[in-house]
């Protein structure tokens, strides 16, 4: 599959990078974008390290065999779209691929109340409480990514069938159907990154439902059509279908032991480093990381993750 978006193997640095960014779901991706194009002189080496590949657009599967080709397993097929994790009381779907799950969500994106965060740090809490608009608002760092991700209702919701549809039941049973927020494109069109003559190109939505299968229209705003291009134009390295096992303490700082997969049957390991690391390979797959660390003698909190959230990134 092509590349546009993903750096080489072969140019990554032989020295350490300034950060190590451990996925590309919307943790990473934001976080590779704002320190990437980070104020600071000199600039910092950033490096991303993706687990799945690139998926330009026109490249996902629509048919349900295709579908099925594409599921994700540790060993038969570690470049697979899909991740199924079958749990006693929970099914989990995400996505491995160069924008993490965004490629395979219901591009729905609805904020919090303010209540969510009753439980968190006192400083977000505190800035839950400000209104949007003042200084040290939380809710002005979701406005920003709103605006980046083009977030926005449906313009001709109401007209959809199974908006109808469910209209007619919610009547029926007294309740008020809603449009919610979408990250999907609905007016711009037209290139939002290019490189050796291929690009990124972003299309209006044309209503073909195909958005957790994959956008192969262009329309969908998953992180690949905004934050890794950022990423990128900033001078980050973005590497694919790279597994990270483990992290653990070097001369540099920190070291991640990872594999990289030039195909599904054809793998190398390295051990790239870099000052700092930044774990945004998801709830799970950070988890994943973390746990493996500790077993191999990475020293971590008793009975907890310590997990620093760095709102200024956004």
């Amino acid at each position: 599959m092509e590349s546009i978006l993903a750096t080489a193997w072969n140019e990554r640095l032989t020295g350490a990078y300034d950060v190590i960014v451990v996925g590309s779901g919307y943790g990473g991706a934001i976080t590779a974008a704002r320190l990437a194009d980070a104020p600071i002189n000199p600039k910092l080496k950033i490096c991303l390290l993706e687990r799945g590949q690139e998926w330009p657009i026109g490249s996902f599967p629509d048919t349900i065999e295709h579908v099925a080709e594409q599921t994700y397993n540790r060993t038969l097929n570690p470049l697979g779209l899909y991740q199924v994790d079958v749990h006693t009381a929970i099914v989990i779907i995400r996505g491995s691929g160069l924008g993490g799950t965004s490629l395979v969500n219901a591009n729905v994106a609805i904020r919090p109340q303010a209540e969510c965060f009753d439980t968190w740090p006192a400083a977000i809490r505190h800035a839950a409480q400000i209104p949007e608009g003042n200084e040290g608002s939380l809710w002005n760092y979701y406005r920003r990514a709103e605006n980046t991700l083009g977030v926005r209702h449906h313009p001709n919701g109401v007209r959809l069938l199974k908006i109808q549809a469910l209209q007619k039941r919610a009547t029926e049973l007294g309740k008020k159907v809603e449009l919610l927020n979408i990250a999907v494109n609905f007016d711009p069109e037209g290139p939002v990154f290019t490189r050796d003559g291929k690009s990124v190109v972003q299309r209006n939505c044309i209503n073909c439902g195909d958005c957790t299968t994959g956008c192969n229209v262009g329309a969908k705003n998953t992180l690949y059509m905004n934050y890794l291009p950022l990423a990128k134009l900033g001078g980050a390295h973005i590497f694919t279908q790279t597994t990270v096992h483990n992290v653990e303490k070097s001369n540099e700082g920190w070291a991640a032991n990872v594999t990289h997969h030039k195909n599904r049957f054809t793998s190398e390991n390295a051990t790239p480093s870099a000052k700092n690391v930044v774990l945004a390979a998801g709830a799970l797959g950070s988890t994943e990381i973390l746990l493996r660390s500790q077993a191999k003698g990475l020293s971590l909190a008793p009975g907890r993750f310590a997990l620093r959230w760095q709102r200024r990134f956004f």
